[in-house]
């Protein structure tokens, strides 16, 4: 009997509204997740996951892509989880990047999501099974 392999994402999302429906949804995609309210709240709850978060999944809300990439960095330095995937789901975006994920970096992604199968394949891309 083989055991169920489940990867999880640190989910970082400041709105009490969106959190629980997005780690629903990630959840129901086959996903562990911890879901935090920011950098500090990430770093509290993971101290004890060993390098087992598979994936950085950040909302951005009020601060620059640039300010959460750099969030994303500090906490894979923080718990030593390099190379981590970091995933910055943008707002606020031109209708000309509608759709797009651009890698910004080695580990880094911004995605300026159009529906949320565009989330659920990157995860697919990123975190093969």
């Amino acid at each position: 009997m083989s055991k169920k392999i489940h990867q999880t994402i640190l989910l970082i999302e400041s709105d009490d509204e969106t959190r629980p429906l997005l780690q629903a949804n990630l959840q129901g995609w086959g996903y562990q997740v911890i879901a935090t309210v920011d950098e500090k709240d990430a770093i509290a709850h993971t101290s004890h996951a060993n390098g087992q978060i598979d994936l950085i999944l950040i909302n951005q809300v009020g601060f620059t892509i640039e300010d959460y990439i750099n969030v994303g960095r500090r906490i894979q330095r923080s718990l030593n989880l390099l190379p981590t995937p970091v995933v910055i789901l943008a707002e606020g975006f031109s209708e000309d990047l509608e759709g797009r994920t651009i890698q910004v970096g080695k580990d880094e992604y911004v995605m300026y999501m159009e529906v949320a199968e565009q989330l659920i394949t990157l995860l697919r891309e990123l975190l093969p099974r």
